[in-house]
């Protein structure tokens, strides 16, 4: 066994078994991968990893399984320990450069969405082949349970052991990181890791309806915590200079050729910085790549807006990209992205987001 020491939740034990897994290559890439992707772009605190994430994730599933034991002591087995464990700890082995940007632009992608899907497809792929590899002892049952924990299917979704690690109420993911963006970036938000603690000792089975319950105690916490999902979805997540260097990267992606989409596991962040000498430094990757460190940015404005048409009156589509942002309620938040910033489109953009205002 090992212990490793976290920041936000203290001291981490990992038995043998599940060190199998994080003594990889596969898990120790995470190191180089950011959490928060782009957003290192404007907060330079930004800088954590989906490896320290992960074991963040593991340890509330070590607490899930702890709680659960106790009330339920004939369904918390050492098979279940073992699969919501592991689980917790792979299932982010599929992200690769710069988190989210990288998924989106690949889902946008059809020809490279149908080889490698998303990243919850690349880290059932991965966690698979280092079962195989590693000739690590998983009953068939215990390996598709660990695949359906970190990909549920919509029959199986609603499940309780399949709705802890991921779920639309309340899910050891979402708590882990709420709590370690928000405390990495110094942004005040009103839920921690103490909330998810007793959000997870509030935890039980209804064994009639199969599903994972909460102590009504309890139900403030979680909406405090999806509100304060919602301040980093504003704040951070789809902050404008975000989602501006999101689509630079993106840019970058479709104008390049040297990346092997299909060897996946060697695109972590710093592929990106690499590329202007494959190309040369007078190609527009590398013109991309000196504009992101040299601060000259695409120009994003988010809009909130009902409107289901997202065309710019004036200003050529060509200059301009639009993407979701997010809901609240039923407010709708919508970027839009100003790729050729001169004196003459900033004009025209914002003359034609004037009708998007409300």
């Amino acid at each position: 066994m090992k212990t490793i020491f976290d920041k936000i939740h203290g001291f981490i034990d990992i038995e043998d078994d599940v060190l199998e897994f994080v003594d990889t290559f596969e898990f120790q890439r995470l190191r180089r991968i950011k959490q928060l992707g782009t957003a290192c772009f404007v907060y330079p605190n930004a800088s954590h990893t989906r490896f320290e994430h992960s074991l963040g994730v593991f340890f509330l599933a070590q607490k899930v399984v702890q709680s659960l034991q106790k009330k339920h002591p004939t369904l918390i087995d050492k098979s279940f320990e073992k699969c919501l464990t592991v689980a917790a700890l792979c299932h982010d082995l599929g992200h690769l450069a710069y988190s989210h940007t990288s998924d989106n632009y690949i889902a946008d992608t059809p020809h490279l969405f149908d080889k490698i899907g998303t990243h919850e497809h690349r880290s059932i792929e991965i966690f698979k082949k280092i079962v195989e590899k590693k000739q690590l002892e998983f009953y068939q049952f215990e390996i598709a349970m660990v695949c359906e924990m970190i990909n549920p299917s919509f029959q199986k979704k609603d499940l309780w052991f399949y709705s802890i690690l991921s779920n639309n109420f309340f899910d050891i993911d979402r708590a882990d990181y709420v709590v370690r963006d928000s405390l990495n970036l110094g942004i005040s938000v009103n839920f921690s890791k103490h909330d998810a603690l007793r959000i997870i000792n509030g935890m039980y089975i209804d064994e009639r309806t199969k599903k994972i319950c909460y102590a009504e105690k309890t139900k403030s916490l979680i909406q405090n915590l999806s509100d304060s999902r919602f301040t980093l979805h504003k704040h951070v997540y789809q902050h404008r200079v975000t989602i501006a260097t999101a689509e630079m990267v993106r840019d970058i992606f479709e104008l390049t050729f040297h990346i092997d989409w299909q060897d996946y596991l060697h695109i972590d962040d710093s592929i990106i910085f690499y590329l202007p000498h494959l190309h040369g430094e007078n190609s527009p990757v590398a013109e991309l790549v000196d504009r992101l460190n040299e601060r000259d940015l695409y120009y994003t404005r988010v809009v909130q807006t009902q409107k289901k048409s997202f065309v710019l009156k004036h200003l050529n589509p060509e200059f301009y990209t639009v993407s979701d942002c997010f809901w609240q309620g039923k407010e709708k938040y919508v970027a839009f992205t100003l790729k050729h910033k001169t004196e003459e489109t900033l004009k025209l953009f914002e003359k034609g987001l004037e009708s998007f205002k409300i």
